[in-house]
This record gives structure tokens, C-alpha cells and sequence, in this order.
């Protein structure tokens, strides 16, 4: 039986999707958590059983403060345990080590990706 994912769930995923895409103003989610940027590809992947639920970013307001700093380890590492896809985990590692020396962070990533393909 596949998982099925609420729109809550599948907003919090699509953060993910958004920073892959970062020209993308919306993405069109199946409730069995997959993401298309074309509403229509969305529609023929759920079918007549699945549902597309349409999903905005949400752009966050500047503040004065421009500097973004990066996530800690340790938040990343907790994070890292949540996902719940293997494809949600390759994309959220490939953001968040890109050029960077975090070799804790990628061991996280790395065991949740073993983790998940155990539990398939």
C-alpha cells in the first residue's frame, strides 16, 4: 500500500522542490508525494485515484538583515531523520552540502537513504 500524504506534508516537501527550482513560482503535488511543475503531468500521474494538490512558495519577506546563514549541523543531522522519500533526502543533501566540507551532515543523509531503501 502506498503512502499517502496530506497537503500539510506535501507543502512541507515542496520546500525542497522550490529551492531545485528556484524559478518556480508553484508546483503541482500527488498525494503520493510526487512534485511536477506542469499541472497536466501532475494530473496523468495521479490519475482517477490520486489528487494533484496545487502548492505556492512561499517567499519570505527581506528583512533588514540580508545575511543567510546556514542550518547547523546538528539541525540539519535532526532534519535529515524526518524525510520521509529517498528523493526528498538526495535533493535536501544536494542543497545543503553543495561545495561544503559537512561530512556529519552527509553521513546523516547517507544513513536515512539506507534507512529508507531497508525499510522498502
Amino acid at each position: 500500500m502506498k503512502k499517502t500524504y496530506s497537503k500539510a506534508e506535501l507543502e512541507k516537501k515542496a520546500q525542497a522542490v522550490f529551492k531545485n527550482y528556484p524559478k518556480a513560482k508553484k508546483v503541482f503535488a500527488t498525494t503520493d508525494g510526487q512534485f511536477f511543475l506542469d499541472q497536466n503531468r501532475a494530473n496523468l500521474h495521479a490519475g482517477a485515484k490520486g489528487k494533484v494538490i496545487e502548492i505556492n512558495d512561499v517567499i519570505e519577506e527581506e528583512t533588514e538583515d540580508t545575511s543567510i546563514k546556514p542550518k547547523s549541523a546538528e539541525a540539519l543531522i535532526n532534519e535529515a531523520k524526518s524525510i520521509e522519500t529517498i528523493e526528498a533526502v538526495e535533493a535536501a543533501k544536494e542543497v545543503e552540502t553543495k561545495g561544503k566540507n559537512r561530512s556529519t551532515v552527509i553521513a546523516a543523509y547517507d544513513a536515512r537513504i539506507d534507512e529508507l531503501k531497508s525499510a522498502e
